[in-house]
């Protein structure tokens, strides 16, 4: 028997295996996406699920920085700043234009302590997404930290015009521009919003 004849007969048989289990795959895909996704989930089973779509080659680039992203918020909550900025980065590599991601790492950054990459994450985050209050609330944040009043009031009151119910960006612009005498210690930024 031939190879192309045992081709010809098999061809057939894979031809229906595959499309039998294509339905499953994509079910256990759509599982696995929506566990990924939710952040009630316990935090192991959410981590594999989206490594599982991260490592799957069928995944598409918006599958895998969807997933990247998610596993990132995990690794934040879990402190693991390093591989929080790494999943990020990963995520902005495959859809840079995902301002949320940017706002993300930004607060990563902060929360690791370097300010100037911090910064520049909100100010990416902005330039995507100008009317979101977030971006220039948690840049005000750091500005404030860094004792620069003055770009802190400026991201504060544009975080204020673009959403007037922003409860946080009203009291830090209040604190900044009329400043009560301190109480017990100085005041510190408010803390970014996640």
């Amino acid at each position: 028997m031939s190879v192309q004849s045992s081709w010809r007969r098999l061809f057939p048989l894979l031809l229906a295996a595959a499309l039998l289990a294509s339905p499953v795959a994509a079910d256990d895909k759509t599982k696995r996406a929506e566990l990924c996704e939710d952040d009630k989930a316990e935090a192991a089973a959410r981590r594999s699920a989206c490594t599982a779509i991260i490592d799957d080659v069928q995944s598409s680039p918006r599958e895998k920085a969807d997933a990247l992203f998610n596993r990132a918020t995990l690794l934040d909550e879990e402190r693991n700043f390093d591989a929080a900025i790494a999943d990020y980065t990963a995520a902005i590599a495959l859809n840079p234009k995902d301002s949320v991601a940017y706002l993300m790492r930004g607060n990563a950054y902060d929360s690791k302590g370097d300010k100037d990459k911090a910064i520049a994450d909100y100010g990416e985050a902005i330039r995507l997404d100008p009317n979101d209050a977030s971006g220039y609330f948690n840049r005000a944040s750091v500005y404030q930290e860094l004792g620069d009043k003055a770009k802190a009031v400026a991201d504060y009151t544009k975080a204020v015009e673009i959403d007037p119910t922003h409860e946080g960006a009203k009291e830090a612009l209040a604190e900044l521009t009329n400043p009560a005498p301190p109480a017990q210690g100085d005041a510190a930024a408010p803390a970014p919003a996640r």
